[in-house]
């Protein structure tokens, strides 16, 4: 990590020694990235088999063909995977911070920005023609509808958008605001105007980041009251959707503070097994809930236990799986950082061969859980091989890595270093 300057962000403090950390590359992020990413391919390979379609959610072949197991499967990592990335980045944004705002903005432009722009439309391109194939093959439109795009409309009305890259915009959108404050920051300090706060000190503390679940709780509980649909519908627009980007902006603030303790995720591995065995018991109570809201098509009604239910649930997922997958030493073997550093690529690839195998799948006479379990590995492992034959030590690889014009260096000084992934990048 960079000596701070002045240009750090408004919540920073005189950093402890402990904090001063030398080495960029954080481990248990690359471990938790990995996990996290791979639960995100079972998250949509799991989709096409669930028991009741989500709201807004347009899926190239139809939903009904369901299997218990994916469909419990789908709604669990549903509650969870999102926020697990989103206090990823805040934490790196923080980091980057500490080396100026506008090393923010550049750093986040380059791996965030430009790959969307660029290789992202490809991606999302790709996605629409897979998608629209399997809308012609599972006879959800006519051909003819599909050439001339004159897809029926409760289709088209959810059809184009950023896809699964929505993550991009969200993020970048947030880091942009963390480098305003950075700057305003930095501007009041050359004027001599501090903006300590004793509460930072106080957030400061190791012990802090213990209240980190009781305030997502609290943020959990206000956000699914006023819009349910943040876990229960998905919202594919090209501008964010406000009670999801609020979510996201969540999380996201709680990795900022956890950036600034010592050792956060201490605590956490020594606590995730309460806190996973408390989100298993709030699931076996949501799930119905989920089934009941979804089937009577109850979105717009409140509901004061669906919302405790998703609140209680988002909370304790989110901060016991950060511990589990913090655990033991493979976020520092070579077979993590490998993964590590193809988690972007995955992040990008993963979602149209989803689509592409479930179109393939829906035509095979099996059953549907077997079906999820032959698209898992058969998506993992097509990401993990084009990765590594097309991509790795590439250009594709230094621009998902903000270096494209950077001159390559060897493969060891390229060794992942919190990026790129979908942490930071995805």
């Amino acid at each position: 990590m960079a000596e701070p300057d002045v240009t750090t962000v408004s919540i920073s403090h005189p950093k402890s020694n402990s904090e001063l950390r030398t080495s960029r590359r954080i481990p248990e992020f690359d471990a938790i990235r990995v996990w996290a990413t791979g639960a995100v391919i079972v998250l949509h390979a799991a989709y096409a088999y669930c028991i009741w379609p989500m709201p807004g959610l347009v899926w190239p072949v139809p939903i009904d063909q369901p299997s218990p197991l994916a469909n419990a499967a789908f709604w669990w990592i549903e509650g969870w995977v999102m926020a697990v990335f989103f206090l990823m980045s805040g934490y790196l944004a923080a980091q980057t911070a500490e080396r100026g705002a506008w090393k923010l903005i550049t750093s986040r432009t380059q791996r965030l920005l430009i790959p969307l722009l660029t290789i992202g439309i490809v991606f999302v391109f790709a996605d629409l023609v897979i998608w629209c194939v399997g809308f012609g093959l599972t006879q959800q439109a006519t051909w003819r509808e599909v050439f001339r795009m004159t897809i029926p409309h409760d289709i088209k009305t959810h059809l184009f958008g950023p896809s699964h890259l929505w993550y991009l915009q969200y993020l970048f959108r947030l880091c942009l605001c963390v480098a305003a404050i950075s700057a305003a920051s930095a501007m009041l300090r050359k004027r001599g105007i501090s903006m300590h706060l004793r509460v930072a000190d106080l957030l400061s503390k190791p012990i802090a980041f213990g209240f980190a679940p009781l305030v997502a709780f609290a943020g959990c509980l206000a956000i699914f009251h006023w819009s349910p649909e943040v876990y229960l519908g998905f919202q594919h627009d090209f501008q964010p959707y406000p009670p999801k980007f609020l979510h996201g902006t969540l999380f996201f603030g709680l990795g900022l503070l956890l950036h600034r303790c010592d050792d956060p995720l201490a605590a956490l591995r020594k606590g995730w097994i309460v806190y996973l065995s408390a989100a298993a018991a709030v699931f076996v109570l949501l799930l119905p809930v989920v089934h009941e809201t979804l089937a009577g098509d109850r979105l717009a009604t409140t509901d004061h236990l669906r919302t405790l239910l998703l609140a209680a649930f988002a909370t304790t997922a989110t901060f016991g799986h950060l511990g589990l997958f913090s655990l033991g030493n493979f976020g520092k073997s070579e077979r993590c950082r490998f993964l590590a550093r193809a988690s972007y690529w995955t992040y990008l690839l993963h979602h149209g061969l989803v689509g592409a195998v479930a179109t393939a799948l829906y035509f095979v006479p099996i059953a549907a859980t077997l079906k999820f379990f032959i698209a898992v590995p058969l998506v993992g492992a097509t990401c993990l091989v084009t990765y590594r034959h097309f991509v790795m030590g590439r250009w594709i690889e230094r621009l998902l890595d903000g270096k494209l014009f950077v001159r390559p260096k060897s493969d060891s000084a390229r060794a992942p270093v919190n990026a790129p992934g979908p942490a930071e990048a995805a």
